[in-house]
């Protein structure tokens, strides 16, 4: 009769030590939208201007300056349980910071003309570390996707400006009725994409949003810092990363 000899729990420590530690294999990356691969064509508080005049709402071009980021600052999630659509509390989000920008009520009219246009690629412009990156990164074999507090004017945006083809996913807050820094709308794009989050970097300019929010979902951000972090430092990142 043959007796097998238990391994001390020395010996099976050093064993363990011994193993090879597997390196996660980056696979995908995503990126946040606005302040990442686009931004407005012109100066959000002279489109204020510009359109809320143009229909009885005249607001200096310097009040609207002073008066927006406080509004975006302040203005809190979309009420996603409220409302029956993820883009309709997107929009009535829209609202409430125009309307702290205008300090009173606007009227019908004026809302829908502002926030028809930013529906039209015209109003936007994408990055000029933009298009170098996504084709460095396809030529990588990296799968892409967008995540994105937005809403569903960004499909059209994206696609208006020759984006669109690149990812392999368009996610905004609108479509997963949550927005970062909730973790919920990167762990939606993980299951639509089939990742694990050790399999993907994010990259994005706010550091609540993206930083804190890849974070909370368990995946390592690279947040921007334009011009000394830009798309170009994210990728060059990742290929460092890679060749480890």
């Amino acid at each position: 009769m043959h007796s097998t000899a238990t391994p001390s729990p020395t010996q099976t420590s050093t064993k363990a030590a011994s193993r090879p530690k597997l390196r996660p294999v980056i696979s995908a990356l995503f990126f946040d939208a606005a302040g990442t691969l686009i931004d407005t064509a012109e100066p959000v508080a002279e489109t204020y201007h510009r359109i809320l005049g143009a229909h009885g709402h005249p607001i200096p071009v310097e009040t609207l300056t002073a008066r927006f980021p406080r509004a975006f600052a302040e203005a809190g999630d979309p009420d996603f349980a409220g409302l029956p659509n993820g883009n309709q509390a997107e929009r009535a989000w829209w609202r409430g910071i125009v309307e702290r920008c205008a300090d009173a009520p606007v009227s019908d009219p004026a809302f829908d003309a502002l926030f028809t246009h930013y529906a039209h690629p015209d109003a936007w412009k994408a990055l000029p570390d933009v298009e170098h990156t996504l084709a460095g990164a396809a030529a990588m074999g990296l799968r892409l996707a967008v995540v994105s507090n937005f809403d569903a004017r960004l499909h059209l945006v994206l696609e208006g400006l020759g984006l669109a083809g690149h990812f392999e996913l368009i996610l905004t807050s609108g479509d997963a009725r949550a927005r970062k820094p909730d973790p919920a709308i990167f762990e939606i794009a993980m299951e639509r994409m089939g990742l694990q989050p050790h399999q993907i970097r994010h990259t994005g300019d706010s550091h609540r949003c993206d930083a804190e929010g890849a974070r909370n979902a368990g995946i390592a951000p690279f947040l921007l810092d334009r011009p000394q972090r830009g798309l170009i430092e994210f990728l060059q990142e990742v290929r460092h990363e890679l060749r480890k």
